[in-house]
């Protein structure tokens, strides 16, 4: 990184963390640079290592921030007292003073979005921080009757976007958790249950997320569950389901995120962690919900209300030889998925009763999603699919866009199609031809949400779009 300099003084340091401090004499000799204090090197892996002087200290920071005395009497750089050093953090830009503040950009371990913070330098103590291009969970949820969209970071805040923010292009007012969570993953998932309440989650955490607007007790608070979440929540029955790795799938009250019903524990093995699939609900009105673990059943679950409200299994089948690894999907009486030899593997409901594979020359990295009479998905070849409800495929097309990102949303006989590099396609469902195509100006990451006649797209700095449909 930069030599930094102050006077004639001036510092380097290494990746591994070795630090040394010189000063510089009035003349041209050799001698006439001294090296004052250094550091032996404390890093194992190399990591970009930012170096400013200040008021007569070395200050760096890399995997945490030090402020190091200058001792020349011993050739020392002594660790001296912060209230905080931001261990673990990785720092992401040269430090920057203004009279006794020192400025830093970080991103916390763990966590989503930029840290920009001020220290007071003479005081060693932190004064600000804010936090800045924290992504988004997902697409967020539109309560079309108030005209309003509720959206959620990574870091589970949330923020109503009503008329006058929208207007005014900025909402930087958002509701908390109180007390902050100490350690909450990163936000992935966003799961819209209505009325603009919002249920944010992540793969391999514990807990979720949970906000119901205007809620008098608590607008948002978080969820414990029973283990950490597989696949991201559904929506299902006025309420939603999670699925987690100790193998019991639970359905949640929309309003508050308890449990509705006793949930479905599958036969318990010793040591076994389940990676339950993404559900998918099936049958008229939604009354059922499909569930597989991918390697060795498949399950079709009913609410039973007797002797107590419970989810039981109506229908058990195998998976077969070839593990299953896409979220499910269901179009016309079939259940399908994408399987680990490039296949669309299919059951036919209610019976799971297999059918022959359909083979798609590579295996699916986006999908199954259904639209229409059809499904829509994207293989590791690059090629866009549309594979009919009787596993013919009706076209297949390379992807020129790019891989595309968030779930497609069907329109008339076309589905809109978002992409990760930013645009959103409208494509003709009978031949797979792109109709138009709208630039968005920056990458995204979720959507594309309806919003009245335009739609809404979650990019990755934390931006919503909305933009005119293509």
């Amino acid at each position: 990184t930069p030599i930094a300099t102050a006077g004639r003084r001036f510092a380097v340091v290494t990746s591994l963390g070795q630090a040394m401090v010189f000063e510089a004499g009035p003349s041209n000799e050799k001698t006439a640079v001294a090296r004052l204090a250094t550091r032996d090197a404390t890093e194992k892996e190399p990591m970009a290592q930012y170096a400013i002087l200040h008021e007569g200290q070395l200050w760096l920071a890399g995997r945490q921030l030090l402020k190091l005395a200058i001792l020349p009497t011993g050739s020392q750089l002594p660790v001296q007292s912060i209230d905080k050093t931001f261990q673990g953090d990785a720092f992401d830009y040269p430090l920057q003073s203004a009279g006794n503040l020192l400025i830093h950009v970080r991103r916390p371990a763990g966590q989503a979005g930029a840290v920009v913070a001020a220290m007071d330098a003479a005081a060693n103590r932190s004064l600000w921080e804010i936090v800045l291009a924290e992504p988004p969970a997902g697409a967020p949820a539109i309560d079309a009757t108030a005209m309003r969209m509720t959206a959620g970071s990574a870091a589970g805040d949330v923020f109503q976007l009503d008329r006058e923010a929208m207007t005014r292009r900025v909402q930087d007012q958002a509701k908390h958790l109180d007390p902050a969570p100490a350690h909450l993953p990163p936000l992935t998932e966003s799961l819209d249950v209505g009325q603009g309440r919002l249920v944010l989650s992540a793969v391999g955490g514990a807990q979720l997320v949970h906000f119901r607007p205007g809620d008098p007790r608590q607008e948002l608070k978080l969820v414990d569950l029973p283990g950490p979440l597989t696949c991201a929540p559904v929506a299902w029955r006025d309420g939603f389901v999670t699925a987690t790795e100790v193998g019991q799938v639970g359905l949640h009250r929309a309003d508050d995120g308890s449990p509705a019903v006793t949930a479905f524990q599958p036969e318990l093995t010793p040591g076994r962690k389940y990676q339950w699939l993404r559900p998918v609900v099936v049958g008229a009105e939604g009354a059922q919900l499909a569930l597989s673990d991918g390697v060795s059943k498949l399950y079709l679950l009913s609410n039973e209300p007797q002797p107590q409200p419970h989810l039981k299994a109506a229908a058990t089948a195998d998976v077969g030889p070839t593990p299953l690894e896409t979220p499910l999907a269901v179009v016309g009486s079939r259940l399908c998925a994408g399987n680990n030899k490039g296949q669309l593997a299919s059951f036919t409901l209610p019976a799971l009763t297999p059918n022959a594979p359909v083979e798609l020359g590579g295996r699916v990295t986006w999908g199954p999603h259904a639209v229409g009479d059809a499904l829509l998905l994207a293989t590791d070849h690059k090629e866009l699919l549309l594979v009919g409800a009787d596993g013919a495929i009706r076209w297949r097309q390379a992807m020129k866009r790019g891989q595309p990102t968030g779930t497609p949303l069907a329109d008339a006989g076309a589905a809109f199609v978002l992409y990760q590099s930013g645009g959103v396609a409208r494509l003709n469902l009978a031949d797979g031809a792109e109709a138009a195509f709208i630039e968005s100006g920056q990458p995204a990451v979720a959507g594309p949400v309806a919003f009245g006649p335009r739609l809404v797209i979650s990019a990755h700095d934390g931006t919503l779009l909305v933009v005119n449909r293509p």
